[in-house]
């Protein structure tokens, strides 16, 4: 066989950033990158996020072998693959060839780390101590590869097409010249992804896990950049929308500024983002054809003029609303009378969508030491805290639209919707008990020692003992405190 020849030079720079979570709490960056520039080879663009947390404790090495595994095997196999006939044919090979070479030499490295450096009492004592399953350290020991869990991403330029690969979570994006520019997700989604269930490098079912796509870079509409993330990043907007519009942001300052420019960039644009909305390590390669990155190409100047100039991160309108702002009038009126606010409701402008849902106000929940964002259907989504990205179903609210309020107290989240104060335990196995309230409810708020609820007339403040649920007190308000315009 002889080696694909591609028609156009390509190239790729790339960053990975510490999450500003990760920052504060001291744990490492998890994800890994690796790159072939172009150079000399087909571009390549590796990325890898490894599991964190307990009881995947040594993922940021299974990320790292992740990426440099696949870098091996995807340049040997593009050295020694023959012209295909089509991009189907090429997909089906790849997929053919490619995972099971990628699991089997990270599989290897792994065992082989493990050999020579046993699980510690102490890491298995964490793993006991932190993991929200009582069955974490027997799955550990049935299936050691779980200690090393990792995503994989991968987008290569084999001759002239772009071949891309992706086990778990993450996202490829293409974007090519056009007014507007054309934007494109070149591999199939995975329905199986949902809140922080991922498929990954350390499950049995692995190598037929992978999804593929293969693109022309050379037919119609095709491609002038491709741009490789780990899941912080599309995180970090609001929606999908606004993730895709960083694609063309970033091909118009290629366009504008040339690849090196955007290279410089790079660390710089994700520790913000990762600061201004998931907090998650943030990884971004960036592959583009070289003639687009001299100028050559004069399609994208179109929209170059729009690019947001502070780079691709998200702004006011379309990052999670960090000022978590209370428009909430009665819940105000709640925070007002009992002089305590320890993570009532607030309806923020815009806060992250995990579900994918179309792009709207999520009521969420902060305090201290836990963020949670409630999504919908009986969803409630761990943002920030002991288990970020977890995903709580509550069988009980799945018909119960948009709460009035939602709040963290008392190691508790309470949710108040349809005349029903809710409280959930998220800590282990989900538990839910509620209490029907006489009265038509319209805010919600934490005391120093009860839940307390404010009528939707702004009047009345009925009290509850957060271990029995008993109303214990009911306030009349001043009328100045009660909902009004402004």
């Amino acid at each position: 066989m002889h080696t694909m020849q591609n028609q156009s030079r390509w190239r790729a720079v790339g960053a990975s950033v510490r999450g500003d979570s990760h920052r504060r709490s001291g744990a490492p960056n998890q994800d890994a990158l690796a790159l072939v520039p172009g150079d000399m080879w087909d571009a390549i663009i590796a990325v890898s996020d490894g599991h964190g947390g307990q009881p995947s404790f040594r993922s940021d090495f299974g990320s790292h072998t992740a990426v440099a595994t696949a870098v091996k095997v995807v340049r040997a196999f593009a050295q020694h693959a023959g012209e295909p006939v089509s991009a189907e044919e090429l997909r089906r090979a790849v997929l053919a060839a490619i995972p099971a070479r990628i699991l089997q030499g990270w599989t290897d490295a792994v065992t082989n780390d493990l050999a020579s450096r046993p699980f510690m009492d102490r890491e298995l004592e964490e793993v006991r101590r932190d993991s929200r399953s009582a069955h974490a350290t027997v799955e550990l020991e049935e299936n050691p590869l779980i200690a090393y869990g990792a995503t994989l991403v991968i987008a290569a330029l084999v001759g002239r097409y772009l071949v891309c690969l992706q086990l778990g979570d993450g996202d490829i994006v293409t974007v090519g010249a056009g007014d507007p520019p054309i934007v494109a997700r070149p591999v199939p989604h995975d329905d199986r992804l949902v809140g922080n269930q991922t498929t990954s490098l350390c499950l049995p079912t692995a190598a037929s896990d992978f999804r593929c796509g293969v693109v022309d870079t050379e037919g119609p509409g095709s491609p002038d950049i491709v741009v490789v993330t780990s899941d912080g990043y599309a995180n970090s907007f609001v929606d999908d929308d606004a993730f895709l519009q960083a694609g063309p942001d970033i091909f118009g300052h290629v366009t504008q500024h040339g690849l090196d420019w955007v290279a410089e960039q790079l660390p710089g644009w994700l520790e913000s983002a990762s600061r201004l909305g998931s907090g998650d390590d943030i990884t971004m390669g960036v592959a583009c054809r070289v003639r687009a990155d001299e100028g050559k190409r004069t399609a994208g100047d179109a929209f170059a003029k729009t690019i947001t100039q502070s780079g691709p991160v998200p702004r006011s309108a379309d990052r999670p609303d960090r000022s978590r702002r209370a428009v909430a009038v009665a819940a105000v009126a709640v925070a007002a009378a009992t002089g305590v606010w320890m993570g009532a409701v607030a309806f923020g402008s815009s806060t992250p969508a995990p579900d994918g849902s179309p792009s709207q106000s999520l009521p969420s929940v902060a305090a201290a030491e836990e963020t949670w964002i409630w999504t919908g259907s009986g969803t409630l989504y761990e943002l920030r805290g002991k288990d970020p990205g977890r995903t709580v179903v509550v069988p009980e609210l799945r018909n119960a639209g948009r709460p009035e309020g939602v709040a963290w107290g008392f190691g508790r989240i309470w949710i108040l919707t349809r005349g029903t104060l809710y409280r959930v335990d998220p800590s282990g196995p989900v538990s839910v008990d509620h209490v029907d309230l006489s009265s038509v409810p319209g805010g919600l708020a934490i005391g120093a020692s009860d839940v307390v609820v404010a009528t939707a007339d702004g009047r009345t403040l009925l009290h509850f003992d957060p271990t029995t649920l008993d109303q214990t007190k009911k306030d009349a308000l001043p009328r100045s405190t009660g909902p009004g315009k402004g």
